[in-house]
């Protein structure tokens, strides 16, 4: 079955609602990407990559919305009198016998009626790209490199996709959560990939937290707290996604889409565009402490001197410094 949104009839500020939306998030990406290509100078080329993957995540996440806009404003034609009362509504043609909230009818000539559906599995396709990119972009700014970097990207690329994909199959099943047309086989798969893909998800904040996020002692004070809060923001948004995936199971009705729309464009634009923005900025923030002027320019920090922090991986700080001699690096605060 299609998605819950070809199933419902929407009202003129619930469609247009849902048309805006789509727009901001557009715009979100676009200002995300010129963002990335104007700051990119101020940070030393080996954190430049952090911006770079923002914004080819960027132009994915500009191109799949506009993508989604138009599947959404093809998808819909409005009909006079179909909420009943004189009040007409957007429905899709093509789901006539299974729309919910129908009060009038639809017209017997449907010649200029849409035959098209509307989909949010393009979004998912999107997210094949841009979830691996996201937290690639993590491992680039805390300065992993080597075998670490490519064993850790294989980790979050692996369980990424895993959640994509498990989530990508259950949206095929949320029909059945249709109050007339559903069935009790398609709730069973849906509920069954979409926890499989919650098992995913938790094995990525795992594996996020253990090689990212606790290996961050090498930073500078000021990154440290950035990097903080990017750990909740990851974490917040990418919980929300999971919301607004199993919407048709608590709310099958136009409200219900209108949400979902709304949690999607709004979890994208925080999980990438301010996501993007905090990591580019911990990479200033490092470069001013290593020395590096266009940074400390731009940061403003009077009293930072080249060796604040010393140039390190956190392979140079997490090794075996006993067997080694080698005293642990004293960081600025």
């Amino acid at each position: 079955m299609s998605n819950m949104e070809n199933y419902l009839v929407y009202t003129d500020y619930q469609f247009q609602l849902i048309s805006h939306v789509l727009v901001f998030g557009l715009g979100a990406m676009v200002a995300g990407l010129i963002y990335f290509a104007y700051t990119v100078s101020s940070t030393k080329p080996k954190y430049r990559t952090t911006s770079y993957l923002g914004s080819v995540v960027m132009v994915s996440a500009a191109l799949i919305l506009w993508t989604q806009y138009e599947s959404w404003t093809n998808a819909f034609t409005y009909v006079p009198n179909v909420l009943g009362e004189g009040q007409g509504g957007y429905v899709n043609a093509n789901m006539e016998d299974g729309i919910i909230g129908l009060a009038g009818a639809i017209p017997e000539d449907q010649s200029n009626l849409s035959r098209a559906t509307f989909s949010n599995g393009f979004r998912y396709m999107n997210w094949t790209i841009d979830v691996p990119m996201l937290q690639v972009q993590l491992l680039a700014v805390i300065g992993v490199a080597g075998v670490t970097f490519f064993r850790s990207a294989a980790k979050f690329v692996v369980g990424g996709l895993a959640m994509i994909y498990f989530s990508y199959t259950a949206q095929f099943f949320e029909g059945g959560f249709h109050p007339t047309l559903g069935d009790p086989s398609s709730r069973f798969y849906f509920w069954t990939f979409y926890l499989l893909g919650w098992v995913a998800f938790a094995y990525i904040l795992y594996s996020v937290k253990k090689d990212v996020f606790d290996r961050t002692d090498h930073m500078h004070a000021r990154a440290r707290n950035v990097m903080r809060g990017i750990w909740w923001l990851f974490v917040g948004s990418w919980t929300a996604y999971g919301i607004a995936i199993a919407m048709p199971a608590f709310a099958f009705n136009a409200g219900g889409a209108v949400s979902r729309q709304f949690i999607f464009t709004f979890c994208d634009v925080v999980s990438k565009v301010i996501y993007g923005a905090m990591l580019a900025r911990v990479a200033t923030f490092q470069s001013a402490a290593e020395g590096f002027q266009p940074a400390m320019d731009e940061c403003s920090w009077e009293a930072v001197t080249r060796g604040d922090v010393p140039d390190l991986t956190p392979d140079d700080f997490y090794g075996d410094q006993e067997s080694s001699g080698r005293p642990a690096p004293v960081l600025a605060k």
